[in-house]
């Protein structure tokens, strides 16, 4: 597939659940208008040339199980709002050129099993509060520069500098 998606799509398909669209040629920006879709559990538009801020009304998508945005070229900071999207089980930003750092508003992801924000832009801390998660299997370091935490099979925060993107597995 070439081309935008259309900020329509939402009107015309409020019961559709999965869209996947993985490794096409897709460009622009992801139309905030996605935010009205409440029934949609799976979103994949990975591997395409989308650009722009990933829209805050993304986080109205409370159903949304899967968020796979990695390999484009979106920008900005990561949106707060992704916190209300209760659901989501896996949140994949990886290999865009986003900055900033990650909210602690991420750490109201209770059902989280899987963050990847690798090979960014992004600075300071992983969020001491994302280690609450009893759910998290799987944490992406985040960035050169940055430190992610943690939690350790003994209980504690461990702490160390992130230059790649190997999966920090939390062991519970």
């Amino acid at each position: 597939l070439v081309g935008t998606i259309p900020a329509g799509l939402a009107l015309g398909c409020t019961a559709l659940k999965r869209l996947e669209l993985r490794w096409n040629s897709i460009t622009g920006s992801l139309p905030s208008e996605l935010g009205a879709l409440h029934r949609l559990e799976v979103l994949d538009l990975g591997g395409n040339a989308l650009s722009a801020v990933i829209p805050p009304r993304v986080g109205r998508l409370t159903a949304l199980t899967s968020l796979r945005l990695e390999s484009n070229r979106l920008s900005g900071k990561l949106p707060a709002a992704l916190g209300a999207c209760c659901a989501l089980r896996e949140l994949v930003l990886r290999d865009n050129h986003l900055e900033g750092r990650v909210p602690t508003a991420f750490s109201s992801l209770s059902n989280l099993r899987e963050l990847d924000v690798a090979a960014n832009r992004l600075t300071g801390v992983v969020p001491k509060a994302l280690t609450t998660l009893t759910t998290l299997e799987r944490l992406f370091r985040v960035s050169e520069g940055t430190h992610a935490q943690s939690q350790t099979s003994r209980g504690g925060i461990g702490s160390s500098p992130s230059a790649d993107a190997r999966p920090l597995v939390l062991n519970r």
